[in-house]
């Protein structure tokens, strides 16, 4: 991988990189922290207090944070699938793990001048397997994300690599701590009294190696483009300064020896210090971002409460709009029906000075004529949404006022209507009446001329069809068609009855066919209407 690119991996625990500010303050710590070390290596041997208790306070306070640090890391290692960040998780668990087992084995720490398990010896030894292996392993962490070809771990298998380096990190500090408490058979002796031995300053010095070696390779891969590398570059910084401090003071309770413990808390802190500055960031900016979403959601609510003061004027007006179309539609087929009614009744004045001549007849079919519109206007009127009606109650009165006016009452003549359900418009409704009108009256006039038998009938159907279509018939017992001269051929097909009729079918799309079997009977199919589908 090109050195100058920013690792995929690592780079996405920070979440951003770094910017020229922080890049500068964190090269500023960096060499101050390096200077500071150097001008206190030539006082480091110098006598210290005798505090075993800052031993306990030293491993305690590096177990906390290394701990949280590795949960911290852990957490983006399931984010992110990472080889090199479950390493440097496996780091920081291995550190918190070997700085408890330091205060459990460093003499005086909870027991005066005895350690709570193991010899005298015990914590020396563990020491430095401390100081190596944490470096080491940040160095392998920081060598796997340079390596080029480094893939992310599959998705099915984090949860087991985790598992995995976690068992083998607490099994290898298990066997450092059985071999540091009961080896000491065939260990040699790392400290005398307080002064450490030559060849465990020669491991420390190899611990600042391997720290900054690892240190120097993270510069070279982000060149201090990210701000987790930066603040992990620090602790690395801090750790070897710690090591060199220890080595330069050459024994507990010097001033190097005391400094080496406050540099190594400082060490394990730092990236503990990173997240918790990362967590306390994103929590300002949910902050910053509920407030402003409080403010959207205000000014949300304020519009939508606008927008709905508007609709609800809307509605009223439409409301309002509506009801007045309502009372003017109702007023105008109520306007309509009056004015047929008005004319129906001037055709009757008419027709009572023709008496018994062919004149009043005709008269008296366009009043029927007159009354099959109006009652169509009258059911629209009394309709729900003024636009359609139920066709039954319509046929029903139809039948009503044409046996009255055409005499089927008079001469014991029974009209009978069967319909189904079916909601019509005026376009519809005006052609059937029509229809019904002049076959029915039709019938009224020709189909039982010797008048005086009982069981005359004429019976009215309309019934749906498959296919969208509609049936209507009109059928009698009368004369029937055997009889060339009866209603059948005669007036009813020559005269203006029939051809009105004709006229209105083909208005309504359909065919006509006539049958004079047992009577006469009419039957029209036609397209159902639209508003009755």
């Amino acid at each position: 991988m090109d050195a100058r690119v920013e690792p995929r991996h690592l780079g996405a625990l920070s979440g951003e990189g770094a910017t020229p500010a922080a890049r500068r303050t964190i090269a500023f710590l960096c060499l101050a922290y390096i200077l500071a070390t150097l001008a206190i290596l030539p006082f480091a041997d110098r006598p210290g207090p005798v505090l075993p208790a800052i031993t306990t306070t030293f491993g305690a306070g590096v177990m906390i944070a290394d701990l949280c640090t590795a949960f911290l890391l852990l957490a983006q290692v399931r984010a992110a699938r990472s080889r090199s960040l479950l390493l440097l998780s496996a780091a920081y668990l291995y550190s918190a793990a070997m700085a408890l087992l330091h205060v459990l084995t460093f003499p005086g720490a909870w027991i005066p001048d005895q350690p709570l398990i193991g010899t005298p010896q015990s914590v020396g030894w563990l020491f430095i397997a401390w100081v190596l292996g944490f470096p080491a392993l940040v160095l392998a962490a920081v060598a796997a994300e340079a390596r080029s070809g480094t893939g992310a771990i599959a998705p099915d298998r984090v949860e087991r690599a985790i598992a995995r380096t976690l068992a083998t990190v607490l099994a290898a500090v298990v066997l450092l701590a059985l071999a540091a408490t009961t080896g000491q058979a065939w260990i040699p002796r790392q400290i005398q009294g307080n002064v450490f031995a030559t060849w465990g300053n020669a491991v420390q010095w190899t611990s600042v190696a391997l720290s900054m070696t690892a240190f120097l390779m993270l510069w070279r891969i982000t060149r201090g483009r990210n701000v987790l590398f930066g603040w992990l570059g620090l602790a690395l910084v801090a750790f070897a300064a710690s090591n060199a401090l220890a080595v330069a003071g050459g024994a507990r309770y010097t001033v190097g020896w005391d400094l080496s413990r406050l540099s190594g808390f400082i060490s394990a802190s730092l990236l503990l210090v990173f997240f918790l500055g990362q967590f306390a960031r994103l929590h300002r900016s949910l902050a910053a971002a509920l407030v402003r979403l409080r403010d959207v959601n205000g000014t949300l609510e304020r519009r939508v409460a606008e927008r709905t003061s508007e609709l609800e004027d809307t509605n009223r007006q439409l409301r309002k709009a509506l009801d007045e179309r309502s009372l003017l539609l109702r007023e105008v087929y109520h306007r309509v029906k009056n004015n047929l009614q008005v004319i129906d009744g001037m055709i009757a004045i008419q027709a009572l000075g023709w008496e018994g001549s062919p004149t009043e007849e005709l008269l008296n079919d366009l009043r029927r004529r007159i009354n099959a519109l109006g009652l169509v206007h009258q059911q629209l009127m009394t309709s729900d949404d003024l636009a359609t009606f139920d066709i039954r109650p319509f046929l029903e009165e139809l039948r009503g006022n044409l046996s009255t006016l055409g005499g089927g009452a008079r001469h014991g003549i029974d009209i009978s209507v069967e319909a189904d359900a079916l909601r019509v418009d005026l376009d519809f409704a005006i052609p059937l009446g029509l229809i019904v009108t002049e076959l029915v009256q039709n019938a009224l006039k020709h189909a039982f001329p010797d008048g005086g038998s009982d069981g005359r009938r004429i019976q009215v159907g309309l019934r749906r069809c498959p296919g969208e279509r509609l049936l209507l018939s009109v059928h009698d017992n009368g004369r029937g068609g055997s009889d060339g001269r009866n209603h059948g051929t005669t007036s009813a097909s020559k005269g203006l009855g029939l051809s009105i009729v004709q006229a209105l079918v083909v208005q309504l799309e359909g065919e006509m066919a006539v049958s004079g079997a047992d009577g006469l009977r009419v039957e029209v199919r036609m397209p159902a209407p639209e508003a009755g589908q």
